[in-house]
């Protein structure tokens, strides 16, 4: 319990240090580019009904691309763990692309697909379908061949 206690204090400590250095960077510019801490949380009890709609808005959006980027990443990442050719073609291109700042595409995302929804799930998929590939394909790698072929024929069994 002592550390729990000791999270929580640590946590508590952080985030009043977060708000106070944020009202010194108000008061230092003091511009209405950055309100002051104590303006937004006021605001946002003025409206919760139009910030629950946004938040929903963006949930939805990341729940649309996780699962695109799944429906995508788990099989290409079976594959690539599985068949040493195509490992071999592809690894290259993946990277060559995976530590390129995914931000980076946003323009060129939304130059293709507007200012819309489209162009932001697509930059979302964009940042997490390689990382669900990767990890994929080091776990197929990992696996011992005898589960594999333990695994065809319990498969057999049921045909």
């Amino acid at each position: 319990m002592n550390r729990y206690k000791y999270e929580v204090r640590s946590a508590l400590i952080g985030f009043i240090s977060f708000l106070l250095l944020w009202q010194l960077l108000h008061l230092t510019i003091s511009t209405r580019v950055i309100p002051g801490p104590i303006d937004v949380i006021v605001y946002a009890f003025e409206i919760p009904v139009l910030l629950l709609m946004h938040s929903g808005a963006s949930i939805l959006r990341i729940g649309t691309a996780l699962i695109i980027s799944l429906i995508i990443g788990i099989p290409t990442g079976i594959l690539l763990g599985e068949n040493k050719m195509i490992r071999s073609l592809f690894s290259p291109l993946l990277y060559f692309i995976y530590p390129i700042p995914k931000v980076a595409f946003l323009p060129v995302l939304m130059i293709l697909y507007g200012l819309g929804n489209t162009s932001k799930v697509m930059l979302i998929i964009w940042i997490i379908v390689f990382q669900i590939m990767l990890s994929v394909r080091d776990g197929v790698v990992g696996i011992d061949r005898i589960s594999f072929d333990s695994f065809g024929v319990l498969l057999s069994m049921f045909k």
